[in-house]
């Protein structure tokens, strides 16, 4: 499969020969279309090694997407009771981001409580509490009534974190400095016939495609889809304790800073699927302020069911709109799966844990061929990591 984005040229390009072909002890050059955190990092590791690495972001600033908008929550895995390769890749990557990125992280919550819901939950608490201690997660039981919540069959405090993003933007702006291209769409993207891949005149070695599946979105559009998402922020007091309902169409109360929370909700914050980006994106710009009332007044009593005082203990402060890219899966699917075009890598990441597994998959794989050995990640399939 030859990739090509908005140029008809390109096709009908030989294909590349293998990538054990660069020469000598040269170092790789690699363009990475995207500058969230999945470009960032793969960036900053590559450039750790010495490599060549051109970053590519078509707005005027890092982590412009959904990088930047979302809820900002570290997991550890307790979201995700019915995908244990998720549960398994959340919670290694907490542990790595303590290491790598220390920095960037809140310490956690004084009190970060997961409830199991009453009547709503897919699963019992007993099974909830026994599938994350089999996997390795340790939580500390609460009494729910003492934090005033209701129809809940039980609660525990976790040690999950918020990553500060201005933090990490301030970071890897300094960090990555001329190497970020900003305000450049990447394209058109071709294979070279010595085994490379264009961006617009320019030949790399490799091509890492960090967008969250926008860039060749419609070669993969039976695999995942773009959901336009509405959170809404609230103001309270900074002791307030972080929530989350589980296991199913529930909602979370998450802190983003000093006395600001975000409300999300499984039922009312998506708002559809979508088969590209622009879609997804038409469907955000279309939300007036009647639809913001409608989904806030649905989300505030979804949330008043378990926590009465909802409404007393926040004042409504704002929206924050995003596009996230979601798998077409049964289970609570989020793990980290990367896609090889002989030497165009594209990421499909849902959660931001997941980074370190994508960058050293991605870089095993380039170094692995390098030396001539045959790729672990077979061209035009996935690869689970």
């Amino acid at each position: 499969m030859v990739a090509d984005v908005g140029a008809e040229r390109c096709r009908g390009k030989n294909l590349p020969q293998r990538a054990s072909e660069l020469s000598g002890n040269r170092m790789a050059k690699v363009a990475i279309i995207g500058a969230g955190w999945y470009g960032c990092h793969t960036a900053n590791l590559m450039d750790s090694l010495g490599w060549d690495i051109h970053l590519f972001e078509k707005e005027d600033r890092i982590f412009s997407g959904a990088s930047g908008n979302n809820q900002f929550r570290l997991h550890l895995g307790f979201h995700y009771a019915r995908s244990f390769s998720t549960r398994n890749q959340t919670r290694d990557g907490f542990n790595r981001f303590l290491e790598r990125y220390n920095s960037l992280i809140s310490p956690s919550p004084d009190s970060n409580l997961y409830a199991v819901s009453q009547h709503e939950s897919l699963i019992d608490l007993e099974t909830y509490l026994a599938i994350m201690s089999s996997s390795g997660l340790q939580s500390r039981a609460v009494d729910a009534s003492a934090y005033g919540l209701h129809h809940v069959s039980g609660a525990v405090a976790v040690d999950e974190r918020l990553i500060y993003t201005e933090k990490a933007v301030d970071y890897f702006t300094k960090k990555l400095g001329s190497k970020i291209h900003f305000g450049t769409p990447a394209g058109p993207i071709c294979h070279t016939a010595d085994g490379g891949v264009s961006v617009g005149s320019e030949r790399f070695d490799y091509v890492v495609d960090a967008t969250w599946g926008t860039l060749f979105a419609e070669q993969f559009r039976e695999e995942y889809y773009f959901e336009p998402a509405l959170l809404m922020f609230y103001e309270g007091t900074p002791d307030f304790f972080a929530l989350t309902l589980v296991d199913g169409d529930l909602f979370s109360i998450y802190p983003v800073a000093d006395n600001l929370f975000t409300l999300s909700s499984v039922r009312h914050t998506p708002l559809g699927q979508y088969p590209s980006f622009q879609e997804a994106q038409a469907r955000l710009d279309a939300v007036d302020k009647n639809e913001v009332a409608a989904l806030r007044e649905a989300m505030e009593s979804e949330a008043m069911v378990y926590f009465p005082a909802f409404r007393d203990t926040f004042r409504f402060a704002g929206v924050q709109k995003s596009v996230k890219t979601k798998f077409f899966a049964k289970t609570a699917f989020r793990a980290c799966v990367v896609r090889r075009q002989h030497t165009i890598y594209s990421l499909f990441l849902e959660k931001i844990d997941t980074i370190f597994f994508a960058a050293n998959a991605i870089i095993s794989d380039i170094v692995n061929v390098k030396d001539g050995n045959v790729s672990a990640i077979e061209s035009d399939q996935f690869a689970i990591f």
